[in-house]
């Protein structure tokens, strides 16, 4: 059971930016040519699309989530919240694998809320039966079992709310993941928290590859976009390369955290 997906994340991004990231991840799930070039036996990403944006500055609290079963080429309209000159962001297109759950309340970002923050989860990929929550049963997807472990490991290690200190435990956990090669052989994933009414928001990203030779459909770049570098999965990534914006690899087990 496992999701190879597409995703997109940012902090701080120009709003005039979304439209062009909207482009490319409508046009990146329908044919994906380097899945279809390494043989995987997929090469569109027709089970869910979803997205999530906050206003920036924070004193606009406004906050839009969505989730569809539809693909993204067969979705026309993006919701964006209005008066916000930058946003904090997430974008996720999904493919179930050997026979992961369907439906929408498996579409990702998936909503946690912890502490009086709300984590947003997406990822490509799946964890180590080592590593999942107990009691959790057999129809919880791959991105479930990670959001479960993240909120078990902010619990134990967490005594108040504090942004920082939950950013923290996630990138930690990320790179435990990593080194004890907890994850499948490509695993991507991104986690947006925003705490509502502060002044504080994370996001945290992590790229892990077990097969090189597979490396070119698990890579994932910063785009810089206006004043902002944006994190992107290949294709979507390679798709706003073509129009003009640079790129740059993240490397391989690698887990990033920014606070704002």
């Amino acid at each position: 059971m496992m999701t190879n997906c597409r995703l997109v994340a940012f902090l701080g991004l120009e709003r005039e930016y979304l439209g062009e990231i909207w482009h490319s991840v409508r046009a990146s799930p329908k044919h994906d040519y380097i899945a279809e070039s390494l043989n995987l036996g997929f090469s569109s990403y027709d089970d869910g699309t979803g997205y999530v944006f906050s206003c920036q500055p924070f004193t606009s609290q406004k906050t839009i989530y969505k989730r569809y079963v539809t693909p993204a080429w067969l979705l026309k309209r993006l919701s964006i919240p209005g008066g916000c000159p930058k946003v904090n962001g997430m974008f996720h297109i999904r493919k179930a694998l050997n026979e992961a759950p369907l439906g929408l309340e498996y579409v990702q970002p998936i909503l946690v809320r912890q502490s009086h923050i709300k984590l947003y989860v997406a990822i490509t990929g799946g964890i180590s039966e080592d590593f999942w929550v107990k009691n959790l049963g057999h129809d919880f997807s791959d991105a479930q079992r990670y959001a479960a472990l993240i909120k078990s490991k902010i619990k134990k290690h967490m005594r108040k709310p504090d942004i920082k200190k939950m950013a923290e435990i996630i990138h930690s956990l990320n790179k435990q993941l990593a080194s004890k090669m907890a994850t499948s052989w490509c695993f991507t994933s991104a986690v947006l928290g925003i705490r509502p009414y502060g002044k504080r928001v994370f996001l945290v990203l992590t790229r892990i590859i077990h097969e090189e030779q597979l490396e070119a459909y698990c890579e994932l770049f910063r785009v810089k976009m206006g004043k902002t570098w944006i994190y992107a999965s290949s294709t979507i990534a390679l798709n706003l390369e073509k129009k003009g914006y640079m790129i740059r690899e993240i490397g391989i087990n690698t887990s990033i955290l920014e606070i704002r």
